[in-house]
């Protein structure tokens, strides 16, 4: 049984590939725009880039729709 308390893989921080890893190593950048940012009312758009590399975009996707980049060419339409 797992508990809130016992540790999962996606928690490692050091070696963590999931899409939240993946945003966590980008948190230095998206903090030291934040001002620029603020000021432009608007997230940058290479922040926007590396969050949709970091597949935050396609997390609410239900798995079925969610395509690699291979296969989408073949995807019914």
């Amino acid at each position: 049984m797992t508990t809130l308390l016992q540790p999962t893989p996606s928690q490692d921080r050091t070696t963590d590939d999931s899409v939240l890893g993946r945003v966590r190593a980008h948190l230095p950048e998206i903090a030291a725009r934040s001002a620029q940012a603020e000021a432009a009312r608007a997230v940058p758009t290479e922040i926007i880039t590396a969050l949709r590399e970091a597949g935050v975009f396609r997390m609410s996707l239900p798995r079925v729709w969610a395509v690699n980049s291979s296969s989408w060419r073949r995807a019914p339409r």
